[in-house]
This record gives C-alpha cells, structure tokens and sequence, in this order.
C-alpha cells in the first residue's frame, strides 16, 4: 500500500511539473497547441492504428523534448545568470533537441497527412 502512496505522490509532482510548464512557457503552449490541431485532423482523416502510434510517439516526443529543454534551461539559470560561453552551448544544444524533434515530427506529418489532404481536393 505504501507503493501505491509513493506512486501517486510521484505523478502529483510530474503533474505539476507539465502544468507549470504550460503555465510558463509559450513554446510549450504553441506546441500543444499543435498537438491538439494535429489530434483533430487525425479524427477527422480516420488514421489507421500504425499512423496514429507514429503521431502521438512524434507529439510526446516534441512535448518532452521541450520538457528537458525547460529543465537544462532552469538548472543552468540556477547554477549562474553570468554568461559563460560553456552554459550556452548547453542551453543551444538542448534547444537544438527541441528543433530536431519538431522538424521529425514535421516530417512525419506531412508523410501521413499530405497524400490524404491530396486525395482530399481531387489528386492521386
């Protein structure tokens, strides 16, 4: 039973953690955002179960990948706001994952929404 406490402890503080995170970071929101319009137009094109498992792995990887980014952000804010060509490199690099996940996610969305927005005005 004292597991079962623990876990639920642990997904309040996660909860907490996405919900700040939302709170304060805009790109955060903007890719939820996404997220949300990407979800409707896969309702709406009727995705088969293989394309839905690459949307959503491609939507939470986005999402945690900007999670990290926000993390490494704070600790390096924490450790000195001194510039120190080191921190930047650390904070350029995991905004770089964030970009990295975005632009595969963009990708795999225009592999499976493209040939059906086609199909949808009249081409092959």
């Amino acid at each position: 039973m004292a597991s079962m406490k623990k876990l639920f402890i642990s997904i309040s503080h996660a909860w907490r953690g996405i919900t700040w995170l939302l709170k304060v970071e805009v790109n955060a929101r903007f890719e939820l955002m996404i997220a949300i319009f990407v979800i409707g137009l896969g309702i709406w094109f009727k995705l088969s179960g293989p394309e839905w498992c690459f949307v959503l792995i491609c939507i939470g990887s986005v999402l945690a990948a900007e999670a990290f980014n926000t993390s490494v952000e704070n600790l390096c804010d924490f450790h000195t706001k001194e510039v120190d060509e080191r921190i930047k490199i650390i904070k350029d690099v995991a905004s770089g994952s964030v970009l990295i996940t975005g632009i595969m996610a963009f990708l795999v969305g225009c592999v499976i929404f493209l040939p059906k927005i086609f199909q949808l005005f009249g081409g092959s």
